[in-house]
């Protein structure tokens, strides 16, 4: 079964990125009033599973990882305002409406 068991409909849907300067950006949308969320770390290096080996791509996604905010409930303005604060976070120029 696809999405939710307690909801049929529903399909989990994730925009991520990898970004050079994480922490910056994650602050300066916080600080914008978008939520994005910081990419866990792997399994791998959380204690209780021993160190159980090297995955390098899991690694780098833990320190450089954002999954911004998206899905079926986010309305048009969310999503432009979530493009706009990344924007404005890395000086592009932009259409201001």
């Amino acid at each position: 079964m696809i999405g939710n068991p307690e909801n049929p409909g529903e399909l989990p849907l994730w925009a991520i990125a990898q970004v050079t300067d994480r922490e910056g950006l994650y602050d300066f949308m916080v600080k914008n009033g978008v939520k994005p969320l910081k990419w866990p770390r792997p399994l791998n290096e959380v204690k209780w599973f021993n160190n159980v080996g090297h995955f390098p791509n899991a690694s780098s996604w833990a320190s450089t990882g954002l999954r911004l905010p998206c899905g079926p409930g986010r309305n048009f303005a969310d999503l432009e305002k979530t493009i706009e604060v990344i924007y404005d976070f890395y000086n592009y120029r932009h259409r201001k409406k």
